[in-house]
């Protein structure tokens, strides 16, 4: 009997062992796995591309073109000083330069008074800071010099170089452009360029 149960026994155990090899026969799955190898679903490691960079637009926009009409440009106007006690009147629309003595109208924009030793602007007069019309018109609004310079402040208000601006008695914006000044004495003369627009 003792044999007989013994025998039993060894039968059992060998009829299990045969069937987990049978279900398994290279080991579990995670020894078949080679080294270093990701798992099925695994989202993988290495750095994936950033999105698409582009360099930032650094074109300049184009100007809009100036809404004023050119009338002349840089046309050469001589302001000498007058003699004596005699004023001249200045017309920028023109532009033209009165005779000694022959009075102004309500067209000019600038008086050379040689009695008061003074300029006197018959127009708002301002200056511009560049030669453009729309700088040359905020000029005239906004940096808006003395109706009156006396004779010995005319050199250092208005020196070589300076962009004097006003919209004229014809609404015209006009821009006097001092080129040279002469004179060591008394009330100097100017020598000017001047372009007007239409606005």
């Amino acid at each position: 009997m003792l044999r007989l149960a013994v025998a039993a026994v060894l039968l059992v155990a060998t009829t299990w062992l045969v069937a987990t090899w049978s279900n398994d026969p290279g080991g579990t799955a995670a020894d078949n796995t080679p080294h270093g190898a990701g798992t099925h679903g695994e989202e993988s490691t290495a750095p994936q591309p950033g999105p698409e960079q582009t360099a930032p637009d650094t074109t300049t926009p184009s100007p809009e073109p100036s809404v004023h009409e050119v009338i002349f440009k840089s046309r050469p106007l001589s302001l000498r000083a007058p003699s004596g006690s005699d004023a001249v009147a200045v017309d920028l629309d023109t532009p033209r330069v009165g005779s000694p003595g022959e009075s102004y109208s309500s067209d000019s924009e600038l008086l050379m008074d040689g009695n008061l030793n003074q300029w006197e602007f018959l127009e708002p007069m301002g200056k511009s800071a560049g030669p453009t019309p729309e700088q040359c018109l905020r000029g005239a609004q906004s940096d808006v010099l003395p109706s009156k310079i006396e004779e010995e402040d005319l050199r250092s208000t208005l020196p070589v170089g300076a962009l004097l601006c006003t919209v004229t008695s014809e609404e015209n914006v006009a821009m006097v452009k001092v080129t040279k000044v002469e004179g060591s004495g008394g009330m100097p003369d100017y020598f000017t360029q001047v372009t007007l627009w239409r606005q």
